[in-house]
């Protein structure tokens, strides 16, 4: 049986000149009129000779059959010739027994996914002029050809593996194409473009034309590893496979490009009680042969959950960078998502930036007393002011509050100089820190360091370090560790606060575990305050007694460990660490794009589902994805993958009136803003001469299909012959 691709291997020149076969109806419109001019009348005298003729009837038919035959079809090769029929592919056996796309070419379109594509000239971005010459390229293809499609990225997305040999199949992928706010791998690409050939091989076998085809804007963030001896090396073995590469480059040389890189809050936590400083800063990324070097004038908009609240003009140098600060205050607490948009520039994607807040009452602090009064000098350091205003909330308790007590209500535990911990509580710790809750530590002379050992720095350690044996030393002093850590850099420069002048005469000795990270030594080399993240929150360790009452009572008199608490560098320090702290946890709401994020919320679901809304893009509205969520002991943990586009994202319940959950927000990645291209001389020479030479047109197109024009016009002569021949027979045989 014929197989369904016999048709496929044919394509027309000009369709149009087949209306000429309607031309094949006046022969038998001549046969049907003659046959009416007849009328029949009887005769005797030709009773004898139809008698006669009856014998040869049979063959005077079928001879009148044929000239008819041979006059209808020499009006229909000839529509055919004029339409000018092309075959695509070779051979036509292999069609008919199945296996005609074995002669097809294999067309292998990479678009540039990067959002350097997205770069607009003229209203046009090059990321929809790639897709219109993928579709033109498509056009002017024989038809048959199979088409694979890539989409850059990172990773490289396959949106077309097997080769599809529908043109409106690939025109249509090719059409809901979604630009990433990312940047793209090159040998990511390969890897994918090396996967689809040899898919298409087993299932195909080796397709006689094969070829690969760029459609991008040669970013150098992209292509800049194109001249490593890698890249080099799979370009040499597509070529020695017979499959060749070209480039159809959409860029534009000379494009400058305006930048958001940051948009950060000056303060480490934020409050209702105080106005912030949201500093947004922006670059310009000045092109090779930029004619112009004057500033340019740049409007800054910011956005408070959607809301346009504050705008500012700057003047940005050109290749320079600015900072713009916004102060604002949000009066209500929650969950806010703030925006920075720079208005009027070619590249809209970088314009905007966003970062996610969450907006406290206060900072809530709850201090743990191993004795009554340990806290003391705590709370006089997190509120010196003791007003309702306060950015800091702080309330003490007793050891029972780790079960009793929800710790979840506060952004710190503070555990000042308590003994000894029980496995339940030790539990309770863990799971506080893990789900993004914040401990800090505070030995002193009533800790038992092999019950700390045991409880929190035993398999999978909550605390930074174990708890060694009590040091004496005499006037020993505090080391910054050159103001490295965060956490003490607020001190450089300021030597006379009284950090570098505290004495110190006992501490615990401490043996940082991985992952820890050091802030303060004493003069001895001993760490003394370390910090370590756990899950999703963080945990402070002092070896240094936090409280007067704290004594060594090996001398006489009794002296206490140091101090430090009377000290006036101790409020800074323990300031510095709330900001430390805090900062951290409101970090993991805010991604970059291909950054997974996660997070939680109190209560339970009646199904483990939610939904994910993502953000509008321009006219495109954002798309609904259904997620599955995990039930951690009464709290509904939430994680979602990387994101390809950045914006708000929000999570909602599925319930009746899909209330929201959560919300985090994903930013673009800004190493694409840079618009540098790469030389062509960086190129592979395939590409390069493909790039530098060739048009849109052929970049992608197989070589010409066979036409049947003049063989089709020689069986017309043959039939016009045939049909003289015949008829001139025929008229012989009547006379």
């Amino acid at each position: 049986m014929f197989s369904p691709h016999l048709l496929a291997i044919w394509q027309l020149g000009s369709g149009v000149m087949l209306w000429w076969a309607a031309a094949a109806a006046l022969p038998l419109l001549i046969h049907l009129w003659t046959r009416r001019q007849f009328r029949e009348t009887k005769w005797a005298a030709m009773t004898f000779l139809l008698a006669a003729m009856q014998k040869h009837s049979r063959r005077i038919r079928l001879e009148q059959w044929l000239l008819l035959a041979l006059r209808v079809a020499i009006p229909l090769v000839f529509a055919l010739a004029l339409a000018n029929p092309q075959q695509v592919g070779s051979a036509i056996w292999n069609t008919l027994t199945g296996q005609g796309r074995t002669d097809r070419g294999h067309c292998l379109l990479v678009i540039d996914g990067s959002f350097s594509m997205d770069f607009r000239a003229a209203g046009v971005s090059r990321f929809d002029e790639a897709r219109r010459l993928a579709s033109e390229m498509i056009d002017q293809n024989p038809q048959g050809t199979g088409y694979s499609l890539l989409l850059m990225g990172q990773p490289t997305q396959t949106i077309i593996g097997d080769p599809a040999f529908e043109d409106n199949d690939v025109k249509q992928e090719l059409a809901g194409l979604s630009l990433t706010h990312g940047g793209a791998s090159l040998l990511s690409t390969l890897t994918a473009i090396e996967q689809a050939l040899a898919e298409a091989e087993k299932k195909y076998g080796v397709l006689p034309q094969r070829r690969v085809v760029f459609f991008t804007d040669l970013g150098k963030t992209t292509w800049g590893e194109v001249s490593s001896p890698e890249c080099l090396q799979r370009f040499a073995a597509l070529q020695q496979k017979g499959i060749s590469c070209s480039l159809v480059d959409v860029g534009q040389a000379g494009a400058d490009n305006s930048a958001i890189t940051e948009l950060v809050s000056e303060s480490p936590w934020i409050t209702i009680q105080d106005p912030t400083t949201f500093r947004v800063d922006l670059s310009n990324e000045r092109a090779a042969g930029a004619s112009s070097s004057a500033p340019q004038r740049m409007i800054v908009a910011l956005y408070v959950d959607g809301q346009r609240v504050a705008e500012q003009r700057v003047d940005l140098p050109a290749g320079g960078r600015a900072s713009v600060p916004f102060v604002q205050r949000v009066e209500t607490a929650g969950e806010h998502v703030i925006e920075a948009v720079l208005l009027d520039d070619q590249l809209p994607v970088d314009n905007h930036r966003w970062r996610w807040i969450n907006v406290r009452r206060a900072l809530s602090v709850l201090c743990i007393e191993g004795r009554h009064g340990e806290a003391d000098h705590l709370l006089l350091a997190l509120r010196p002011q003791q007003n309702e205003a306060a950015r800091i909330e702080v309330r003490r308790a007793t050891e029972s509050e780790l079960i009793e007590g929800d710790l979840s209500k506060y952004d710190i535990v503070a555990l000042c100089n308590v003994g000894r911990f029980s496995q339940n509580e030790g539990q309770a710790l863990r799971q506080y820190v893990e789900r993004g809750g914040n401990l800090l530590v505070l030995l002193g002379d009533q800790v038992q360091p092999a019950s700390y050992n045991e409880i929190l720095a035993a398999a999978k350690p909550l605390l930074p370090a174990k708890i060694g044996e009590l040091q004496r030393g005499n006037d020993l002093r505090i080391d910054p560790l050159q103001y490295r850590h965060p956490l003490v850099a607020a001190f450089r420069g300021h030597q006379r606060s009284g950090l570098l002048t505290t004495p110190v005469w006992t501490f615990h000795q401490l043996q940082p575990l991985p992952g820890a990270n050091a802030a303060l030594a004493l003069s001895t080399g001993d760490p003394v305050l370390l910090e370590r993240s756990f899950g999703r929150g963080r945990c402070l360790l002092l070896g240094i007694a936090s409280s007067p009452l704290s004594l060594d009572r090996t001398v006489d008199p009794p002296r206490p460990w140091s101090t430090l608490s009377t000290w006036p560098s101790f409020p800074p320090l323990i300031q510095e660490a709330a900001a430390f702290v805090a900062a951290s946890k409101d970090r993991d709401r805010t991604a970059e794009v291909g950054q997974p994020i996660e997070g939680e919320f109190a209560g339970t679901l009646p199904r483990p589902i939610v939904i994910l809304r993502k953000p509008n893009y321009g006219a495109t509205a954002g798309s609904e994805d259904r997620l599955a969520v995990t039930d951690e002991q009464g709290r509904t943990r939430w994680v979602v993958p990387g994101q390809t586009r950045s914006g708000k994202y929000e999570i909602h319940s599925p319930a009746e009136g899909e209330p929201l959950l959560a919300s985090f927000v994903v930013n673009p990645d800004t190493r694409e803003s840079n618009l540098e291209r790469v030389a062509l001389e960086q190129l592979p020479e395939t590409l390069r001469a493909t790039a530098a030479t060739e048009s849109t047109a052929t970049a992608g197109q197989f070589g010409p299909p066979k036409t049947w024009f003049r063989e089709l016009l020689l069986g017309v002569f043959g039939l016009l012959l045939t049909e003289s021949i015949v008829a001139w027979h025929l008229g012989r045989g009547v006379r």
